[in-house]
């Protein structure tokens, strides 16, 4: 038998490990899903392939906002089959974002952030004014993004400012900047403007989290 190099590179290549995947796609169904029977049936599918694939493991469901209405009272009146204890059923990544993104509009309502995004050139009024309600969700991250970037380089020079105003002779070992925004934020610049940037980083990280499924 001759041998040839495509044999050879074949017999030398390791095989390759299957990977399991974590997550799975379900058969698409035609029925309309917006009935309590068909949210029972697609709980139970996913109850039973879970339990195939990893038996003791609580399963994990995601709806959209009507259909999470629907799985909530499913629980709620047969919670020995449906309970919290035996499915987890909570919102989509993008209604998650959206509650997390209202949350901050509602934050900001009132707070001249619309009117300084209008300054800035960034948005125009209407535009603006819309990312209170998130009525655009990739726009809405995206200003609040550009936000916390702003006030996170705002809050750094102003503690350098605070830094380079004070005398020599009443120079001191100066507090690490995290350290700062913990004092009193009515009476510190530096530390207000560390808890607006902070509070913008905590809903961006929701933001991001939900889209890569993590929350």
């Amino acid at each position: 038998m001759k041998n040839i190099w495509a044999a050879f590179h074949a017999s030398r290549q390791q095989p390759n490990a299957g990977c399991i995947c974590p997550t799975s796609l379900l058969p698409l169904f035609m029925e309309c899903a917006h009935t309590v029977a068909m949210i029972r049936h697609s709980m139970d599918v996913v109850k039973n392939a879970v339990e195939h694939m990893n038996p003791g493991q609580t399963p994990v469901i995601t709806f959209d906002q009507p259909l999470f209405a629907l799985a909530k009272q499913i629980q709620w009146k047969w919670p020995d089959s449906y309970g919290e204890d035996h499915i987890v059923v909570m919102f989509g990544g993008l209604h998650i974002e959206m509650a997390a993104l209202k949350t901050l509009g509602d934050w900001l309502k009132g707070s001249g952030w619309v009117q300084a995004l209008v300054q800035a050139e960034i948005a125009t009024a209407g535009t603006a004014d819309s990312f209170l309600r998130a009525s655009h969700v990739l726009r809405t991250r995206r200003a609040h993004q550009v936000t916390a970037a702003a006030l996170y380089i705002l809050q750094h020079h102003a503690y350098n400012r605070f830094c380079l105003e004070k005398k020599p002779e009443k120079q001191r070992t100066f507090p690490r900047l995290k350290t700062g925004v913990t004092r009193d934020e009515t009476t510190s610049p530096v530390s207000l403007l560390g808890n607006c940037a902070g509070t913008r980083i905590v809903g961006s990280s929701i933001c991001a989290f939900s889209q890569a499924g993590i929350v």
